[in-house]
């Protein structure tokens, strides 16, 4: 459970991220986290390859998703967190309270209710001193200090004053902070880029997955509609949409009379709305809802995986994550079982 909760508070100010949009997120699969029920304390965790055979076995509590080659795990239910690598082995022992998913080399790691980060050998380069962070995303990492936000180098160098309200990760060379009220776009050397004139997203969240520049546009708002701008804060995309989210694939997902389909750069409907809700298009598919249950279409909207699931996650590796009734494993591209095990009794 900590390591749940711990990941949905660190999710909320990533672009992790709710379902995690995989557009930008770690580096292929091969190995896939896999759990075996028990009802108990003991371990139930290890890491099946991409045929659906056990590479390491269930000696886990809880397991993270490989990244850059290492793994966080924890031992004992509300234990410590700590690395593996490839093999299984433990290359960082079991010290942390919350250990994140390395990128750019560098992992975020709780310890004390405070933030900083590792590198590959499990080193404190940035020792926990920060309320919150973000992962690292062009050389910088968004830190939380006396509830300002601000950016630290890969030394843990404040680069970036911390006075800002809100803070995205920078993406494509810009990152959207809220300051007085009001959303712009930053440089890296800290300058305006486009001034604060915008609306802020409802939450922190929210600003954190769709405020960001992807494929070039970023979302923004007007009351209660949404729309895109470009890098010089030209409205391309008129603010007609209920909700929306970031572009990946091309593609991105928006709300229109409370049904979900999806646009393409130009504002123009290339899949119409009639989806309960949609995950972000990742290696060519996107999840969907219908009623209440979860498949996958592809990018002409026809369906490649028949709903039938009751929860699900993005493609990755070729695989992805799926849970029906009490089973839960992975399925591949048509919707066949690679792996299949019970996930509660």
């Amino acid at each position: 459970m900590k390591r749940l909760v711990t990941a949905l508070i660190f999710l909320s100010v990533m672009s992790l991220t709710v379902q995690p949009t995989l557009c930008d997120l770690v580096d292929q699969a091969r190995l896939f986290p896999v759990f075996e029920q028990n009802n108990t304390d003991t371990n139930r965790a290890g890491f099946m390859d991409e045929n659906g055979k056990l590479a390491v076995d269930f000696r886990f509590y809880s397991v993270d998703e490989f990244s850059e080659g290492l793994a966080s795990v924890s031992i004992t239910r509300d234990g410590k967190e700590g690395y593996i690598d490839g093999q299984g082995k433990l290359v960082i022992k079991p010290q942390f309270d919350v250990a994140h998913a390395f990128q750019q080399g560098l992992a975020a790691v709780s310890i004390d209710d405070r933030w900083g980060f590792i590198d590959k050998t499990g080193t404190l380069v940035i020792k926990p001193q920060f309320d919150l962070v973000t992962r690292f995303s062009e050389g910088f990492s968004a830190v939380l200090i006396n509830n300002r936000w601000g950016y630290v180098d890969r030394t843990g160098k404040l680069q970036i004053e911390a006075k800002f309200d809100r803070a995205n990760e920078f993406s494509e060379g810009l990152a959207c902070v809220v300051l007085n009220g009001k959303a712009g776009y930053i440089t890296p050397d800290g300058k305006w880029s486009l001034k604060p004139r915008f609306e802020p997203m409802k939450s922190i969240g929210e600003q954190q997955m769709i405020a960001s520049f992807r494929e070039g546009l970023s979302a923004y708002k007007v009351s209660d509609r949404y729309g895109f701008i470009n890098t010089k804060g030209e409205a391309v995309i008129p603010t007609q949409f209920e909700l929306v989210s970031r572009f990946c694939e091309g593609l991105a997902a928006v709300t229109l009379g409370g049904a979900r389909g999806f646009i393409n750069h130009s504002g123009v409907i290339t899949i119409a709305p009639r989806f309960e809700a949609v995950h972000d298009f990742n290696e060519g598919l996107a999840a969907v809802k219908v009623g209440e249950q979860w498949g996958y279409i592809d990018h002409q909207g026809a369906v490649a995986v028949s709903p039938k699931f009751d929860m699900v996650r993005d493609f990755r590796g070729g695989l992805a994550r799926v849970w029906e009734g009490d089973y839960h494993g992975y399925i591949n591209k048509n919707g066949k079982w690679i792996w299949r095990g019970r996930w509660r009794q």
